[in-house]
C-alpha cells in the first residue's frame, strides 16, 4: 500500500523503536520513532537526532521483536496518541525542530520514558507529549536535546516491517 506523507491529520499515534545515545555532560542521541495516522493513512518513521546535556549511555530496540538470525524487525502495535496543537504531515514533520527529554536503563531488558516536542517558527505541532515502553537494549541515560525530525522514507531497506 503506498503510504500518504502528505496528508494533514491530528489523530497521530507515536512509539518508539530505538535509541542510540551518549552523554558525559554534553550529550548526543538518534531515536527513532513510529507516526501512525488513520485519518493520513500512513504509517512512517522518523528518526530525531539531537545534542544538549546529559549523563549515561544507552542502544535500545523499543517494541520490536528480531524474527531469525537476520531477520526483520517488526515493530508491532499501535502506540499512544499524542495531542497535537495543529494538523500536521509526516512531509510537514520531515527537518523541523524538535526536544526531546529522555531517560531509560536496560540490562537485556528495560524501560525507557521521553517527551517529545516538533515546532517550526510560531508554530507548535505537538509539545512535551510522553512516549513510553519497554525494551531490549543495554545502558542507561537521561537526556535533554534540542534537534530535528526526519522521515526514513524507505524503512523496509532498514529491515523494519510494520504490522
Amino acid at each position: 500500500m503506498k503510504m500518504n506523507y502528505e496528508t494533514q491529520a491530528s489523530d497521530w499515534k507515536v512509539k518508539g523503536a530505538g535509541k542510540l545515545s551518549g552523554a558525559g555532560g554534553l550529550a548526543a542521541g538518534i531515536w527513532l520513532f513510529v507516526f501512525k495516522s488513520n485519518t493520513a493513512n500512513c504509517t512512517a518513521l522518523l528518526a530525531f537526532s539531537g545534542m544538549g546535556i546529559g549523563v549515561g549511555f544507552e542502544w535500545k530496540l523499543i517494541k520490536q521483536i528480531k524474527t531469525g538470525l537476520g531477520g526483520p524487525l517488526f515493530v508491532n502495535g499501535e502506540g499512544k496518541s499524542i495531542y497535537c496543537e495543529r494538523e500536521f504531515s509526516i512531509s510537514q514533520l520531515n527537518g523541523k525542530f524538535g526536544l526531546i527529554s529522555s531517560i531509560g536503563a536496560a540490562a537485556g531488558a528495560g524501560y525507557g520514558v521521553a517527551e517529545i516536542s516538533a515546532y517550526t517558527i510560531g508554530k507548535n505541532y505537538f509539545k512535551f507529549q510522553r512516549i513510553d515502553g519497554w525494551s531490549s537494549g543495554v545502558g542507561a541515560s537521561a537526556i535533554n536535546a534540542f534537534g530535528t525530525w526526519w522521515h526514513i522514507s524507505n524503512p523496509q531497506k532498514l529491515g523494519i516491517i510494520f504490522s
